[in-house]
């Protein structure tokens, strides 16, 4: 398995996202072409890839958000998901700004599930996280929604506390940094 940075590669690969989406997520949790645009633009740093051979299997999605967003995160009684607008992302990781990082989605094809590529996608995460830490960013928190248990259940092994179910299953969780 190879693991690439999206600044790395074509714009393209926003079509492989939505296959593997369409293979992984209900209707409702899945993106828009349009709005996974606009959130990559707002932040060309915002996804990491893994391949198995040139085809793209999984990925992990993330970007750094506003103070307005994180209260609203955590005040407001809904998810945020596909309803994140390119204005609520920061456009770069500035050393000496703190912020909060949002992580949106984790997806592996299913014919590749059960090998430890979401744990290794999650450790890749960490691993930027730690770099931009190191640069001077002072990331706060990583807010993430559970849509189902599975994914409760990745994010608690990688730290991920519950907050609060909203929309009746739906979960916030939290990693502190």
């Amino acid at each position: 398995m190879i693991y690439k940075h999206s600044y790395e590669v074509s714009d393209d690969f926003i079509s492989d996202i939505l296959r593997i989406d369409e293979a992984v997520f209900e209707p409702s949790a899945r993106g828009t072409k349009a709005s996974l645009l606009a959130r990559y633009n707002a932040n060309r740093e915002s996804y990491i890839l893994v391949y198995d051979d040139s085809q793209i299997i999984g990925y992990v999605a993330f970007f750094p958000i506003n103070s307005a967003l994180g209260e609203r995160i955590i005040c407001e009684d809904t998810a945020f998901d596909d309803n994140i607008q390119a204005q609520d992302i920061l456009p770069s990781y500035a050393p000496g700004t703190d912020f909060d990082m949002f992580l949106i989605s984790v997806a592996v094809l299913p014919e590749y599930g059960g090998r430890g590529i979401g744990k290794e996608l999650m450790q890749k995460y960490f691993d930027f996280v730690s770099g931009k830490t190191k640069q001077g960013c002072l990331i706060k928190n990583t807010y993430s929604y559970a849509f189902t248990e599975a994914g409760a259940g990745i994010l608690k092994k990688s730290g991920f506390n519950e907050v609060k179910s909203v929309q009746d299953s739906i979960k916030l969780m939290q990693y502190v940094f």
